[in-house]
């Protein structure tokens, strides 16, 4: 069942996804990628943080492949303002949660 989400919160689904991928690598190898569209994405308002910015919800579902398998990742992170940005908090591989470790960011292909 796909959740009903608004374009901004579309593209904070998106981000959700981009952000889970170096994760991803870390646990599977280099050669992850996302393989289609996100079966399930949330976008939703939660209340405010203790200085009384808001704070959103994010979660998706999004199939991927790599060289040894496919599966279900599942990404959850939370927005607070007024930074807005997006911090990941948990990553699930096939019903699996994924240690989030700190990860170096990934080098530019173009570089």
């Amino acid at each position: 069942m796909q959740t009903m989400v608004n374009a901004a919160g579309k593209a904070r689904c998106q981000q959700a996804i981009k952000d889970a991928v170096p994760y991803l690598r870390a646990e599977l190898g280099s050669d992850v990628e996302v393989a289609g569209e996100p079966t399930e994405m949330l976008y939703e308002l939660v209340g405010e943080d203790r200085a009384g910015n808001p704070l959103a919800e994010v979660a998706t579902t999004f199939p991927v492949r790599w060289r040894g398998g496919q599966g279900v990742a599942k990404a959850r992170g939370r927005i607070v303002w007024p930074r807005g940005t997006l911090e990941l908090q948990q990553l699930w591989l096939d019903g699996r949660e994924l240690r989030m470790r700190a990860m170096l960011p990934e080098a530019d292909p173009a570089a």
